[in-house]
C-alpha cells in the first residue's frame, strides 16, 4: 500500500530523511530506505543517550536489560524530541518498543501519517 512522505529530518546529527515536498507516493523502496536511516539514527540514540549498545536491530531491548520502566520512559521523550513526533498514547504498548526494527517502523509510519504497525522481532 503506497503511502506518503512527508518532508522532516533526524534531528541530533542533521541526517535527513526522505523529502518528498510533492507528496508523491512512497515506493518499497523509498520505504526501506527511511527505515534503515531511522534504525541508524536509533542505534545512536541508545549509545549516545542512553548509554545501552543494541546487538542487533532485532534484540529484544527488555530481555538484554537495555530498556526498564524508566528507560523507556526516557526513549519515549528522546524520540518525541528527536524525531518530531508526538507518540500517540495508545502505542504506548511495550510491543512497540520491543527493538530497534519495531521502533524504527513506528516512527516511519508517525512520519507517514499513520500510527504504528511495528514490525516483528526475532525473538518475539
Amino acid at each position: 500500500m503506497a503511502g506518503k512522505l512527508h518532508l522532516h529530518r533526524v534531528m541530533g546529527n542533521g541526517q535527513e530523511l526522505l523529502d518528498n515536498p510533492e507528496n508523491l507516493p512512497i515506493t518499497p523502496a523509498m520505504a526501506a530506505r527511511e527505515h534503515d536511516q531511522v534504525r541508524a539514527r536509533l542505534i545512536t540514540v541508545f549509545s549516545e543517550v542512553l548509554l545501552g549498545e543494541v546487538p542487533s536491530p532485532d534484540a529484544d531491548l527488555f530481555d538484554a536489560g537495555i530498556l526498564d520502566s524508566q528507560r523507556f520512559v526516557e526513549l519515549i521523550l528522546h524520540l518525541e524530541q528527536s524525531f518530531q513526533i508526538r507518540i500517540d498514547i495508545q502505542d504506548f504498548e511495550l510491543e512497540n518498543f520491543r527493538c530497534i526494527d519495531k521502533i524504527a517502523a513506528l516512527i516511519v509510519h508517525y512520519n507517514n501519517g499513520h500510527r504504528g504497525d511495528a514490525l516483528s522481532c526475532a525473538s518475539a
